[in-house]
């Protein structure tokens, strides 16, 4: 990607962090004002000088820090992104938003079977990824009887699936993003055990219906990256699950973040299974392409797509380069509770 695709994506996040600010606090009026000389100026030096190469190097500085690095600003970002893209985007045929998981066969499948609903097939790769991290696994060959959490449930197609899948007695999908929970609780409807509520991953176990001690399995995919504090979400996942409940995880970090993650992880809870699943990640991507570029033109404003297609991980993309360069790794986990962490603290 050329430095003028970079400052479009970096000019379209600093535009949508303002418009969110604009309806909620009038305050950044004037800021706005004040600083759209400053962005014009940075984007007209990137595009038109030969200190696009240094301007390169600083935004992607600032932007790994805003978005991957940083506590309160990450968390506003990344919540202001998704309010903001659910509140534009009311379309039902779109309920997943991971990177995906496929076997390293021809045409990756792997799930074919239990493919239901007619969207499941449109999104089969990103399906696939929730079955990897608990069907694969065996983290549970059936939740009947039982209560089952996503946090971070975005657009409901994972639990959906999920809950179809294993027929939990009672299913919980988890968003931070209110204009995601009221889609989901429309385009979902149809599943009786299955609810959504917003909370925020960090303070989870006071949303109706979860407490200390109340689940038997969480699931978490692809979404931790978006929270402050890892510790809190750690600490809080002990509370919520039962002695014998389980948590299937995965996300994706940078060579050195996957390292501090994995230490994070053994801190918290007692590992049953650790595995890189960066190649089958990358190669979902690859096999998923043309899908996702169909999707972003289709569904997103024209003004995002540099953006959006920046995240979706299509091939040529930043993320798509550096999961096919081992800079960025992806993991999935398969995890028991510790009633005590790194702190006796946990469950006070």
């Amino acid at each position: 990607m050329d430095n003028r695709h970079y400052f479009v994506a970096f000019l379209a996040v600093i535009g949508l962090f303002f418009l969110l600010a604009l309806i909620t606090i009038p305050i950044w009026i004037p800021i706005l004002i004040f600083n759209t000389p400053l962005i014009i100026g940075i984007y007209l030096l990137a595009k038109y000088t030969r200190f696009g190469g240094v301007l390169e190097k600083w935004y992607l500085a600032v932007y790994d820090w805003l978005v991957y690095q940083s506590e309160t600003p990450r968390r506003l970002l990344w919540q202001g992104f998704y309010e903001f893209m659910s509140w534009y985007n009311q379309d039902t045929d779109w309920v997943t938003m991971n990177y995906g998981y496929a076997l390293l066969t021809d045409d990756g499948h792997m799930i074919d079977n239990l493919l239901t609903e007619e969207q499941d097939k449109h999104e089969c790769f990103s399906l696939q990824l929730y079955y990897f991290i608990t069907g694969t696994n065996k983290a549970f060959k059936s939740l009947e009887g039982k209560t089952l959490v996503e946090i971070g449930s975005g657009r409901g197609g994972g639990i959906s699936f999920l809950t179809r899948v294993f027929k939990p007695e009672k299913a919980i999908g988890v968003d931070f993003s209110m204009n995601q929970v009221e889609f989901c609780k429309g385009r979902h409807s149809n599943i009786n055990q299955l609810e959504f509520h917003q909370g925020d991953a960090e303070t989870f176990t006071t949303v109706e219906g979860i407490g200390e001690d109340s689940v038997d399995a969480i699931v978490n995919v692809e979404s931790s990256h978006c929270y402050g504090n890892i510790d809190n979400f750690f600490t809080q996942i002990n509370r919520a699950l039962k002695k014998d409940g389980v948590f299937c995880y995965t996300d994706f970090r940078g060579v050195e973040g996957m390292e501090e993650l994995q230490a994070k992880v053994e801190e918290y809870f007692v590992v049953e299974k650790s595995i890189d699943i960066t190649r089958n990640v990358c190669y979902a991507l690859k096999l998923d392409t043309q899908r996702r570029l169909a999707v972003i033109e289709e569904k997103c404003p024209k003004i995002f797509v540099p953006l959006i297609n920046k995240f979706s991980g299509v091939t040529g993309s930043r993320v798509y380069d550096e999961l096919s360069e081992r800079k960025t790794l992806y993991h999935a986990w398969l995890l028991k509770p510790k009633k005590a962490g790194p702190s006796e603290e946990i469950m006070e």
